[in-house]
């Protein structure tokens, strides 16, 4: 069902005027509990309205709607808020009026990748291997080094309290976003973290994630920049959905869709030095770096080069090692 233009207008009417009085709030969670209120005190119909206008803002990049979308992506955070009949109407509201962009959010999907629950390697001692509530008061309370362990731990409360303790840094929450194999419940506690979902790394890793929520990474598409959304809508691993919902929002900023990613050049046979025990450089791709002979030469004069620095620095240990003076071989 194509949509009316000036019912779309309407929308972006009614979310301005929520989005600029929400902007006199100061704190990211407070406004993002407030936006929650006013949406619960909605019928299902200008609910619809409102999420759509908020969505079609941030299409048109505007900042402050963009932050909101979010929490349009949070199904679990927008049906606790609406409740799951008032959440239902929402969904049907949309799908009746054609607002193919909120559906798009608001329909609950599988990540493409799933985690299937085995260990982590190497996760047999340390943090690692304590008890739930143990590694949850680490969590909290441990210092760098623990938290390095606790990183890609696959219990979302061990994540929570790690996200809470004041030693974390966005080094380590990108590092927890971008990961994979991962489980969504952990990525979900990333996304609906309202310090750390503001930095724009964390929402691009989370984005490029193939294991987390497609209603989230779809989210977070407004508030990307066209690089990392050309990025995404050519990334075979990601969601169909996320592709297309990326493809579309470049569309809208009056850029084509990037081609499809390349497929990989087939794997190069293994040569005889290879199997001699030397271990070519494997590419994304799947395919093999081969050095050329001027590459080679230029390799292989750099090694002399370091044998002869090695050697004066050993003849100069030892003439110091006897109190004499050091020659120089020039």
């Amino acid at each position: 069902m194509s949509r009316d233009p000036s019912t779309e207008a309407d929308d972006r009417a009614l979310a301005r005027g929520v989005v600029d009085a929400l902007a006199a709030i100061t704190t990211v969670e407070m406004r993002r509990h407030a936006f929650l209120r006013r949406l619960s005190g909605l019928e299902a119909p200008e609910a619809a309205a409102l999420l759509n206008g908020v969505v079609q803002l941030a299409v048109d990049r505007h900042r402050a709607a963009a932050a909101l979308v979010p929490l349009v992506g949070d199904l679990r955070g927008l049906a606790e808020a609406l409740g799951q009949a008032r959440m239902a109407a929402v969904v049907d509201a949309a799908r009746r009026t054609g607002r193919a962009d909120l559906l798009r959010l608001l329909t609950s999907r599988t990540a493409r990748r799933a985690y299937d629950g085995a260990p982590e390697t190497g996760s047999t001692s340390g943090p690692a291997s304590l008890p739930l509530g143990w590694r949850t008061q680490l969590g909290r309370t441990g210092s760098r080094d623990t938290l390095d362990r606790l990183l890609y731990d696959q219990q979302p409360t061990v994540i929570e309290n790690l996200l809470r303790n004041p030693r974390c840094t966005e080094r380590e929450v990108v590092r927890i976003a971008a990961h994979r194999p991962t489980s969504a419940g952990v990525l979900a506690v990333v996304f609906r973290h309202p310090k750390w979902i503001q930095r724009y790394q964390v929402k691009r890793a989370l984005a490029l994630n193939p294991y987390a929520a497609p209603s989230q990474s779809i989210g977070l598409l407004p508030s990307l920049l066209t690089q990392d959304l050309e990025l995404i809508a050519r990334d075979e691993t990601l969601h169909h959905d996320v592709a297309s919902a990326a493809a579309a929002l470049l569309a809208a900023r009056g850029i084509g869709a990037p081609p499809p990613r390349e497929p990989a050049p087939p794997p190069v046979p293994p040569s005889p030095d290879d199997e001699a025990g030397e271990t070519p450089y494997d590419e994304e791709d799947g395919g093999t770096i081969e050095a050329s002979p001027e590459l080679k030469a230029a390799l292989e004069a750099a090694l002399r080069d370091i044998e002869a620095v090695e050697a004066l620095a050993d003849a100069a240990g030892e003439a110091a090692a006897k109190g004499g003076p050091t020659r120089s071989r020039d």
